[in-house]
């Protein structure tokens, strides 16, 4: 940081030499400052010039130079990585500056720092800055971002083998990661660079000259194109395919809710500047998954043409939801019961108010409950592993068989066929349907 003085006599010779063409003599900075001698002159100068604020040049009259200021460029500041064990990302809210010759000519980049030794030997160490272009694949060999579980987010070498990830650190005390199927990553970025110390608050980072920002930082910006890319999309020439032509007793339906291409809890994704972009805003997008529908869509839907006069409807939300849930049951003529079952996914996501660990299953009725009934000891929790994106556990469509194993039963929105149940849906076309 600069002395008061200092920055006297770096303005001074950089106005000076910006008029002249060559920079002030000793002499000419003493008289101008109203110095006492020259000897202290040359104490401030070299503190300058020791931090590279001055250049030197031997055997001149004039022994100073001003070089010219590397131009920086800001960059979001995310928060601390794990070149460790696995760590939650913490959450920071900063700008830092940094040379512009140290980022690539394309793509979107953040900064974190990093906490640990465990990359020690590719020069990366506890306390320092890296630099990540963010993108979804690696190579092997490339140092990444790693989120695992979606939870935990750590520093590694990348390794790609048959049934496993690799995720080695570079410190042989250390023992390397294994990922194996059952177990989720995402790759958030790929290591550009490393700063081993940021730009000390030169006139630049003291008054603000940066390179202007191209674009704003906030979700969208970083993560639009790709999720324009990854979206899927209804093939169809109507909004959703012809119902059957028959009336059912239970339906059971897991709608494909539109979460506008974010995680449920994230409101401030759209606009919020610098938010937390080491956690992948798009991680849980169901609109990488399946063709998602508005909840004004959804109602759309004349479900109640195929619901009989008794009839049930289970469906799906997540707590977000809950209240477009009720809704959209409402809107296919059934009247909201209570939550039927209640999935433990037995993990966590982040929540804005608490971790959300399940998802709920509600019951809604149309008439009276369908008969004759089967098991009525049914547990309401159901506490089974999260697998692929939006797949329900199978334990709750069981205990709906036991409850009313004689009755007729659809599945909406469904994704592969269960036997004694039809099933409805984008994914259960055939190619003549499409």
């Amino acid at each position: 940081m600069l002395t008061k003085r200092q920055k006297k006599v770096l303005d001074f010779a950089e106005n000076y030499s910006r008029k002249k063409g060559y920079a002030p003599s000793f002499e000419e900075i003493r008289k101008r400052l109203k110095l006492a001698s020259v000897s202290t002159v040359h104490f401030h100068v070299s503190k300058l010039k020791a931090g590279g604020y001055l250049g030197k040049i031997d055997n001149k009259a004039r022994g100073i130079s001003i070089p010219e200021k590397e131009s920086l460029v800001k960059i979001p500041l995310l928060g601390t990585i794990a070149a460790g064990e696995p760590i939650e990302a913490i959450r920071q809210h900063e700008f830092i500056a940094v040379p512009k010759t140290k980022l690539p000519k394309s793509g979107d980049i953040y900064a974190l720092r990093v906490s640990g030794n465990s990359m020690i030997d590719e020069n990366i160490k506890d306390g320092d800055v890296v630099l990540v272009k963010q993108q979804e694949v690696a190579e092997n060999g490339q140092r990444v971002v790693a989120l695992i579980d979606n939870y935990e987010a750590t520093l590694k070498k990348f390794y790609r083998e048959k049934g496993h990830i690799r995720l080695q650190p570079a410190n042989k005390t250390l023992e390397t990661i294994i990922i194996r199927k059952d177990r989720d990553i995402k790759i958030q970025g790929i290591v550009v660079d490393v700063i081993t110390e940021l730009p000390e608050a030169t006139p630049q980072t003291l008054f603000g000259d940066y390179e202007p920002l191209k674009k704003r930082w906030t979700g969208y910006s970083i993560y639009n194109e790709d999720a324009k890319r990854r979206t899927k999309q209804n093939t169809l020439p109507t909004l959703y395919p012809k119902l059957p032509n028959k009336k059912f007793d239970i339906i059971y339906a897991d709608p494909p809710w539109y979460y506008n291409g974010k995680l449920q809890f994230d409101k401030s994704s759209k606009s919020k500047e610098n938010i937390d972009f080491s956690r992948k805003i798009f991680i849980s997008s169901a609109t990488f998954k399946y063709p998602t529908l508005k909840t004004s869509e959804l109602m759309k839907i004349p479900i109640y043409e195929i619901a009989r006069d008794d009839c049930l409807l289970f469906m799906w939300t997540s707590n977000p939801h809950l209240a477009q849930a009720v809704e959209l049951g409402e809107a296919w003529g059934f009247e909201y019961k209570t939550v039927a079952f209640v999935w433990d996914k037995m993990n966590h996501n982040p929540g804005q108010y608490t971790l959300s660990n399940c998802e709920l299953c509600l019951v809604f009725k149309r008439g009276r409950i369908p008969k004759p009934r089967g098991a009525r000891n049914m547990q309401q929790l159901v506490r089974s592993p999260r697998k692929e994106h939006s797949e329900k556990p199978v334990e709750v469509i069981q205990a709906i068989e036991k409850m009313f194993p004689t009755q007729e039963r659809i599945e909406l929105f469904a994704r592969r066929k269960t036997k004694d149940w039809s099933v409805w849906g984008l994914d259960m076309l055939t190619e003549s349907d499409k």
